[in-house]
């Protein structure tokens, strides 16, 4: 008989970056971007920077305290025109080639839409937007949408789909009695 825990995947922990994740972070990203590792690393210490800290948010997805996965969120507010609705962007997206397939980027996603909703005011609506990056190397690949997001009715920037999706915190539930 097979032993079934062999089965289960190992879950990463998504948490917010810490200073002593920045190389392994700056690593995973080089390598998804093909940028310099020393970029990226000047790029993630600049989240610790307060300046920069109340807009940008990084959460690492870890195992076994090692850095899986990097997902990098943008908070732009209310822009002008959109009514109550705050936009962000995932702007940095990154797992480690070996622990793709095993569910460590739809945790990311769901932490940065989680984390999203959870900044919102009571009954406020949200979008995010993201470059499609996975259309560079893989055009047939389709995780985004397995993840919700839609087009933004075939808008395109840098050679690449923009996507979108909304969140929201929900309203209290308001629960009455009836006597009956």
């Amino acid at each position: 008989m097979k032993n079934s825990t062999s089965l289960i995947k190992p879950m990463a922990v998504i948490v917010p970056l810490r200073e002593a994740h920045v190389p392994a972070a700056a690593r995973l990203i080089a390598e998804a971007f093909n940028t310099a590792a020393a970029d990226e690393r000047k790029s993630l210490a600049g989240s610790f920077n307060a300046a920069v800290a109340p807009r940008a948010f990084t959460f690492a997805a870890l195992e076994s305290e090692n850095v899986v996965g990097v997902i990098r969120l943008m908070s732009y507010g209310v822009p002008q025109g959109w009514g109550d609705v705050a936009l962000f962007s995932i702007f940095q997206f990154a797992v480690d080639p070996a622990r793709r397939g095993r569910g460590v980027g739809h945790a990311l996603m769901r932490h940065a839409e989680d984390f999203a909703a959870a900044v919102l005011a009571r009954g406020q609506n949200g979008c995010i937007t993201l470059l499609d990056e996975t259309k560079r190397g893989r055009p047939d690949s389709r995780f985004y949408e397995k993840q919700g997001y839609a087009s933004d009715a075939g808008r395109v920037e840098e050679g690449l789909p923009v996507l979108y999706k909304y969140v929201s915190r929900p309203r209290p539930q308001i629960f009455s009695r009836r006597n009956g």
